[in-house]
């Protein structure tokens, strides 16, 4: 190697280079795991044609921006990460749908009774936190909004972060999405557990009922549980994980995400906030759900953290920056 080439490995670091194979291999892990869990399974599908038409046109229309771009626009790193973001957030929205799914086909730990037990103990009753939250005029309308708004906020955020330049705050939020959102459906493929107090408030009259579940979601949750059913009907697709929650969890993780954001900030953090407390008014969820929806999410951060220091992603990251020419090599983010 010449003095020349020496400097240049020196001064062309390999930092995207091992961001990209960080989240290249999150993804495909989770990917395997869900293929590997749907033929265990022997999950069925339905009504997918349209469904993956009109999923594979869209992520097709952004893949062929972000190669236009990468030719025409080579320096426009704010609209291809952003892009690029969007992407993987698809991708990854269709795994986390599928693997829950094929998961439900498995016996698990019924603790739906504990988690209720839990709740009453430290004083929080169901149906009375969201009889009063609906005492007040609008809260419910603009809880409700912003809990069904939360993969949306997701959007929002990969804008807000990409433009002002954010990319490594970017890169770890999209990290811990994969990290949290893998692990959560992992334990509600273990334990089984019920919003049983959310879809009784559907016995109550006037009360406002929430969103996020209905007794749908628990006859077809019965079903995939004792066998009677092996179908993923993609006109009916139902959210089957209760505990722990994943909006809670992605709460957390989209209010830590923006919080170098500045004045941002705190729009994010009061929306967020808003998603907790509609997790479960809107949601359904008991309160543990949601405790242990945030625990998840906090473990997700320590261990994007880890993976992106450890030595694995390090050295598979130098490796493949030396393959380029020194002129080629990408600079650090």
């Amino acid at each position: 190697m010449t003095s020349k080439d020496a400097m240049a490995r020196q001064v062309w670091e390999p930092e995207s280079v091992r961001s990209t194979l960080e989240i290249a291999l999150l993804m495909s892990l989770s990917i395997l795991a869900t293929l590997a869990s749907i033929a265990a399974s022997g999950l069925k599908f339905v009504h997918a044609e349209s469904f993956f038409a009109l999923f594979g046109a869209l992520l097709f229309a952004l893949i062929a921006l972000n190669i236009y771009q990468s030719i025409r626009m080579p320096n426009n790193k704010r609209m291809m990460t952003f892009v690029n973001m969007t992407i993987i957030y698809l991708i990854m929205s269709v795994t986390f749908m599928t693997f829950q799914y094929s998961l439900a086909l498995y016996k698990a730990y019924p603790i739906s009774n504990s988690i209720e037990a839990v709740d009453r103990s430290i004083g929080f009753v169901y149906l009375d936190f969201i009889t009063k939250m609906n005492s007040y005029p609008y809260v419910s309308e603009i809880i409700g909004f912003c809990y069904k708004n939360w993969m949306r906020e997701f959007v929002v955020v990969f804008v807000a972060l990409s433009y002002f330049g954010k990319f490594q705050d970017l890169h770890e939020l999209t990290l811990c999405y994969i990290i949290a959102g893998m692990s959560t459906l992992a334990v509600s493929g273990l334990l089984d557990a019920r919003s049983f107090d959310g879809v009784a408030a559907y016995a109550v009259a006037g009360l406002h009922h929430p969103s996020g579940v209905s007794p749908d979601y628990l006859k077809k949750l019965d079903h995939l549980r004792l066998g009677l059913d092996s179908v993923m009907d993609f006109n009916a697709i139902v959210g089957l994980v209760s505990f722990p929650s994943f909006h809670a969890g992605a709460a957390v993780l989209l209010a830590t995400a923006t919080r170098t954001l500045k004045w941002l900030w705190f729009p994010f953090l009061g929306f967020n906030i808003l998603i907790l407390i509609g997790t479960i008014t809107e949601g359904g969820h008991n309160f543990m759900d949601v405790i242990f929806g945030c625990l998840f999410a906090v473990g997700a951060i320590a261990a994007a953290q880890a993976f992106r220091g450890s030595t694995l992603t390090n050295a598979l990251a130098v490796q493949v920056a030396n393959r380029f020419p020194p002129s080629l090599r990408p600079r650090a983010q």
